[in-house]
């Protein structure tokens, strides 16, 4: 049986897809998915960055 194959853009799309449905972190009665860590963590490094932590 040969693989399922697609395109790297339709890969990432997938990928970002399925980010919305699966939760990465979860604490007591709240979650986060892989989407939300990413904004989250991506927000964290551009204040660091902002404060001269980074870079």
């Amino acid at each position: 049986m040969a693989a399922p194959h697609a395109t790297v853009s339709e890969g990432n799309s997938l990928s970002l897809n399925l980010a919305d449905l699966f939760e990465v972190i979860v604490c007591g009665d709240g979650q986060l998915t892989y989407r939300e860590l990413d904004a989250d963590s991506n927000r964290l490094a551009q204040h660091l960055a902002g404060a001269g932590v980074c870079g």
